[in-house]
């Protein structure tokens, strides 16, 4: 099957020149006939060989099981749910009522907290959340490669790991709570002297260290984190004063950096 599907794509290739890059070049094709998953491919065809495996591919159960289980691995947790693939095979592969069915499940409704953000996720969402900006393409590449997952320096063909043993590790986590320092705490607000990190953290409006707290945690989290996560946060903030501890200019100039840096260094961050 491997070698008669090689053979069924010979011809497709590139060209300049075409409109979305793809060529077929009938002169390169192996139009002999065929077997390929028990189908009978007949001699004399040119392109439609080709076609014909995806065709073939894409309506086979095992492509169901594979796929809708990425999916689920994706979006809802490490163990998937062999349920999907059902809807799948239901549907003849379209992809609407697929993602209906996955973001409509009580499996995707209990997810929160079930998926270890993979490195990449975790700097993108640090970036967004503290507003550095990488002055330096070393330097960002540089960072990702401490984390791990620089885009497509994976070498196999099956893409980066999706599930948490494949990430969690100490020295993982370590680089995770170096990088989230080095953006918030580690960049600086003035671009000559910001060694390729320029800092543009958001000093929320916020009276007592409580208030300071629960703006930040906005930023990060999206949504304010409940009395016992951010319990600890608070008393940082507060050096240990509570959560009525007044917030002063010298506070914010001593406290905002790491506050952000632990937010995302923080377990609740790492786990989405």
């Amino acid at each position: 099957d491997v070698k008669a599907v090689a053979r069924a794509f010979t011809g497709w290739t590139t060209h300049e020149r075409a409109e979305d890059g793809f060529y077929f070049d009938p002169e390169s094709h192996d139009a002999d006939a065929k077997t390929i998953l028990g189908h009978a491919f007949p001699a004399g065809r040119g392109i439609e060989d080709g076609l014909h495996v995806l065709g073939l591919l894409a309506d086979h159960p095992a492509t169901a099981r594979f796929v809708c289980a990425k999916l689920c691995r994706r979006f809802v947790s490490d163990a998937p749910d062999p349920a999907l693939a059902g809807v799948w095979l239901e549907t003849g592969g379209k992809i609407r009522p697929i993602l209906r069915a996955l973001f409509t499940s009580e499996a995707f409704a209990a997810s929160a907290g079930q998926k270890l953000r993979r490195p990449f996720d975790f700097f993108a969402g640090a970036l967004r959340a503290t507003g550095t900006e990488v002055l330096e393409f070393w330097l960002l590449e540089e960072m990702l490669g401490e984390l791990g997952q620089v885009p497509y320096g994976w070498q196999p063909p099956n893409g980066y790991p999706d599930s948490a043993g494949a990430w969690l590790s100490t020295s993982g986590l370590l680089t995770r709570w170096n990088a989230a320092m080095r953006l918030s705490h580690g960049a600086r607000s003035d671009p000559d002297w910001s060694w390729g990190l320029l800092s543009r953290l958001r000093a929320p409006e916020a009276a007592t260290a409580l208030e300071l707290t629960e703006r930040v945690s906005e930023e990060v989290f999206g949504s304010v984190l409940d009395g016992a996560a951010l319990e600890p946060f608070v008393r940082y903030a507060s050096d240990g004063a509570g959560p009525d501890e007044p917030v002063t200019r010298a506070l914010l100039s001593r406290k905002l950096g790491s506050l952000y840096g632990l937010m995302l260094a923080s377990p609740q961050y790492q786990w989405r």
